[in-house]
């Protein structure tokens, strides 16, 4: 079903998906939290050219996102890019 919020749709079928959630449990131990946040919005944007695009919106933890006052822990920067890059490197 379509979210006006994020703008897209979450599919069934996935394989992008999947290899983010499989490199996570991976590198991390654990299975990773999903839900829909504000990153999505950009996805949806995306999606509304590329409708068939296989996406996912993920990114490290920060607070007071799309303000002058947005921050990120430096801490979150290298976990977030080692799961990017065992997720796009999965064959």
């Amino acid at each position: 079903e379509y979210d006006s919020w994020l703008g897209w749709v979450e599919e069934p079928v996935s394989p992008l998906r999947d290899a983010v959630l499989a490199a996570h449990k991976e590198l991390f131990g654990e299975e990773m939290a999903t839900g829909r946040g504000i990153g999505g919005i950009e996805v949806g944007a995306i999606k509304t050219v590329i409708p068939e695009m296989d996406a996912v919106a993920f990114a490290p933890y920060s607070k007071g996102a799309h303000t002058t006052s947005e921050y990120l822990s430096v801490s979150q920067v290298q976990p977030f890019w080692d799961l990017l890059r065992k997720a796009i490197l999965v064959k």
